[in-house]
């Protein structure tokens, strides 16, 4: 996937102390304006990449960079 404003965005939200999943793709959709499925995409496409997921309260996913 080529999207690197998005991949940009993620790394820098994550960095900033924002990393699950609804939170970060609503940070992003802000910044970029980019369809938040786009987002979305992106980051189960380089889940375990440039990131990692795991698993909070209420099976929520949260991101932290590898």
């Amino acid at each position: 996937i080529d999207h690197p404003t998005i991949v940009g965005t993620i790394k820098e939200t994550i960095l900033n102390g924002i990393g699950q999943r609804t939170d970060l793709a609503k940070v992003v959709y802000d910044n970029t304006g980019d369809y938040k499925k786009t987002i979305y995409n992106v980051l189960d496409e380089l889940e375990g990449k440039l990131w990692k997921m795991s698993r909070g309260p209420n099976n929520s996913k949260n991101y932290s960079l590898i």
